[in-house]
């Protein structure tokens, strides 16, 4: 990410600096296309980042409440597993295809 963000800020820092020659010899279209394509790279790489935390963090959420059922309905009784065990077929019967779509 720092990669990104340091070649974008060089580009802005470079037309900065070269402002007036820019303007005076018409590169203001050339320079916005190069600024835009760099800007562009910067956005799609922090989408990228973003989802890859985003399902880091989900799974680990999953994985510490899927841990912390276990562990309380290891305490209870059977009954309240079979019972979970039934719902969880119902739910996931609802989301698998059946039969010959």
């Amino acid at each position: 990410m720092c990669v990104f963000t340091g070649m974008y800020r060089h580009l802005q820092a470079r037309l900065r600096s070269n402002a007036e020659s820019v303007a005076f010899y018409g590169g203001i279209e050339k320079e916005g296309k190069i600024i835009v394509a760099r800007f562009k790279e910067l956005l799609r790489h922090h989408s990228r980042l973003l989802t890859k935390q985003w399902q880091f963090g989900m799974v680990q959420v999953s994985t510490v409440a899927l841990c912390t059922f276990c562990l309380s309905t290891s305490l209870c009784s059977p009954i309240v597993l079979l019972k979970f065990r039934a719902n969880l077929l119902v739910f996931l019967s609802c989301w698998l295809p059946v039969g010959d779509a």
